[in-house]
């Protein structure tokens, strides 16, 4: 079982997963009600999740059964496929998975009469073969792809919200307190985020940020096994410091976006307006950290570090509506 679960990535599921129910919460535990049967909506919800993380778990299969022999070089002590489990049964692992999700995902197209579901996992499982076999070797094309899909999971949980029904954005009044109050200023934020969906493109679009960034850093990190497979990832085209100041001018946004956002939407950068955002400023300071360690990367564990600080980062901004609500 355990190996199973390091050949899915079960950790990076769990992110994902996380992800999906942030979204929800942002619309039940923050907003106002749906306008459907909550109960049906929950196990809706739940089978969609479970298509969404099926789909990945088919993904990393492939993406590591078209990679063995780059992995016997940049990870042997993660080697699975062709070491642990046979070929075969790695490639029926993957077709299982994909059938299953793609199947719940025709029930829920049935089920709210719209051809969604069913476009945005047949189009996902199609995409992550692709990747596997041919875009993952080509210059961001495979990080734009991988970055892209991470956040439509985002996108897709909003369009699932959207099919189910209008959302009441009206936030009771009785934690209006002084404008000086992080409950007051949290209280803002949520007006502005739920207003006409926003928070979903604001949540794409710094995962998709931080996504890309961490996938060009995991091209230097894999940049021997990359080599074998003759692919023309950015490090091995153009070199590991043009990929590391690519990696840094990507990232490099994620700061400048949320700076940008307080002063967009509230005109200041103070304390208040930090500690009502905890969680997305802890991402951008883990982001930054990224980038420092980044630029002064010399050897291979300089560049897992980086890419481990933006998992975090992804981890600490999902955290944002349960902060909210707690608070």
């Amino acid at each position: 079982m355990s190996t199973f679960l390091k050949l899915i990535r079960f950790s990076n599921l769990i992110i994902i997963g996380l992800t999906m129910y942030a979204v929800r919460f942002c619309f039940f535990s923050i907003g106002g009600k749906i306008t459907v049967n909550e109960t049906i909506e929950q196990v809706l919800f739940g089978l969609l999740v479970f298509s969404t993380l099926l789909i990945a778990a088919a993904g990393n299969i492939i993406n590591d059964y078209f990679d063995i022999k780059s992995d016997k070089i940049n990870k042997p002590e993660n080697w699975i496929i062709g070491n642990i489990v046979p070929k075969r049964k790695a490639i029926l692992y993957h077709w299982l998975l994909s059938a299953i999700a793609f199947g719940i995902a025709i029930l829920l197209s049935i089920y709210y009469h719209t051809f969604w579901y069913v476009f945005i996992h047949l189009f996902s499982i199609n995409i992550l073969w692709l990747y596997s076999v041919y875009f993952k070797k080509t210059t961001l094309l495979g990080n734009f792809i991988v970055a892209f899909l991470t956040s439509l999971v985002v996108i897709l949980t909003g369009i699932h919200f959207a099919i189910n029904g209008s959302f009441s954005t009206d936030i009771p009044n009785s934690i209006f307190q002084s404008s000086k109050n992080v409950s007051y200023a949290i209280f803002e934020w949520k007006k502005i985020f739920l207003e006409n969906g926003k928070f979903i493109w604001i949540f794409a679009f710094f995962s998709f940020i931080l996504n890309f960034g961490r996938e060009i850093i995991k091209d230097i990190e894999d940049i021997d096994g990359d080599r074998i497979l003759s692919a023309k990832t950015l490090p091995l085209k153009y070199g590991i410091n043009y990929a590391k100041i690519s990696a840094s001018f990507t990232l490099i946004l994620i700061p400048i976006s949320y700076f940008s956002l307080l002063i967009y939407f509230k005109r200041s950068v103070s304390l208040t307006e930090v500690y009502a955002t905890i969680p997305v400023a802890l991402a951008v300071l883990a982001t930054i950290f990224s980038l420092l360690s980044l630029l002064k990367a010399k050897s291979m564990r300089d560049f897992k570090i980086a890419d481990r600080l933006l998992k975090i980062a992804m981890i600490a901004g999902i955290l944002t509506p349960f902060y909210w609500w707690w608070f």
